[in-house]
């Protein structure tokens, strides 16, 4: 794999978290390497629960590898240890870093002291706008601060306060992650990690701003199950609100503003590597059995629908079979009707012919006028 020399006395930490040491990973440290900036920069590669055969190969980045799967936050929190510049910027395996990318979010956070983050603008394989910051709705949900089709990336222009800004490019300070206490390792194995963590840098008076400068392209989604991913997205939303309250349910979608809490919710971590694997391990364990419980419970529905539908079904083939019966029943009155009106039939054709001969037979006489003679030879013979 080709890849860079790490700068002696880097500024920016760049953390890349990878489950797998493939061609995504080898693309994204290859655009890391050709990446021209004037920011030193150190990448750090946490392996996290990939086979130790894939730590070589990873050339001029530092290489932190865990056997177990600590989840996204716990890997960023495990990259911390090892990292040596003022900012720490995560970055996805897919994510396609932009001439000016590392620049502008170093420029802005030098430029803006009271910024606890910095974000880029994101966008699809079709060069389309997936992320621009985004807005944390009152039920923890999240959604783009704009209707319907995405503006073009063009049209954004200046940095702008968010709600949040994804962890497929996001600096932070790294002082600002050691005064939170790092991200939250609850959050397992991913989803709602940047979004918890831009709350509690918000939570602590300091902003997160998005830099349109600073682009990536991400193509988004996820390796994981569908149905699984949305199982985890929703049980770490479910936790994100637990664990903020009203902080979010009280603040205004899209304000970005920042707020001071009295004692803002800590950030669940561990800094023993061997605690941090247990725990994880645990939280894994616990993922697995609360996906199974609700496969399970899913499965029961389903089937008791399943049921409900034979039953339904059973109770509609007794009606069809009444139907036909009564269809049957009717069929036969109607051939029975039918006979009776064909004898009608052949009766009246009888009347018919007979009406028709006898008319045939007074038009006759009619034309003979007998009945004149008749009454003449009727008073002759009443004169003899």
């Amino acid at each position: 794999m080709t890849g860079h020399r790490a700068a002696a006395e880097p500024r920016a930490s760049i953390v890349i978290v990878a489950s797998i040491a493939g061609s995504l990973l080898d693309q994204c440290l290859r655009r890391l390497a050709s990446h021209e900036t004037s920011v030193p920069f150190e990448t750090i590669v946490v392996l996290n629960g990939a086979p130790p055969d894939q730590v070589s190969g990873l050339d001029g980045a530092q290489i932190v590898r865990s056997d177990v799967n600590l989840g996204l936050a716990g890997a960023l929190n495990l990259a911390r240890a090892s990292a040596r510049g003022e900012f720490l910027v995560s970055v996805h395996d897919g994510s396609e870093v932009q001439p000016g990318w590392l620049d502008a979010l170093v420029e802005t956070a030098d430029r803006e002291p009271g910024a606890g983050a910095v974000g880029s603008l994101v966008l699809d394989e079709a060069r389309q706008v997936t992320s621009a910051g985004w807005m944390l709705l009152a039920d923890g949900r999240t959604r783009a601060p704009w209707d319907g089709e995405p503006p073009p990336a063009a049209s954004f222009k200046g940095v702008r306060p968010a709600d949040y800004s994804p962890s497929c490019s996001l600096l932070v300070r790294t002082s600002t992650w050691d005064e939170l206490g790092g991200a939250d390792e609850r959050l397992f194995p991913l989803y709602y990690v940047d979004v918890d963590l831009c709350l509690a840098i918000r939570a602590r008076g300091q902003r997160v701003l998005v830099d349109p400068r600073s682009v990536v392209i991400h193509p988004g989604g996820s390796s994981s199950h569908q149905d699984f991913a949305g199982f985890v997205a929703e049980r770490n939303r479910q936790l994100m609100l637990a664990k903020w309250g009203d902080l979010i349910t009280l603040h205004e979608p899209g304000s970005a503003r920042t707020f001071e809490a009295v004692e803002p919710p800590a950030q669940e971590w561990q800094s023993d590597p061997g605690m941090r694997e247990r725990a994880q391990i645990g939280r894994g364990a616990e993922v697995s059995a609360a996906y199974g419980a609700d496969l399970r419970s899913r499965l029961a529905a389903r089937e008791n629908d399943l049921r409900e539908s034979w039953r339904t079904a059973d109770e509609l083939r007794v009606q069809a079979d009444e139907l036909r019966a009564q269809i049957d029943e009717l069929r036969a009155q109607t051939d029975g009707l039918r006979t009776q009106d064909d004898a009608a039939r052949v009766q009246a054709d009888a009347f018919r012919a007979e009406s028709d001969e006898l008319r045939r037979k007074l038009a006759l006489i009619e034309q003979g006028r007998w009945w004149r003679l008749h009454e003449r030879l009727v008073r002759v013979l009443s004169r003899l």
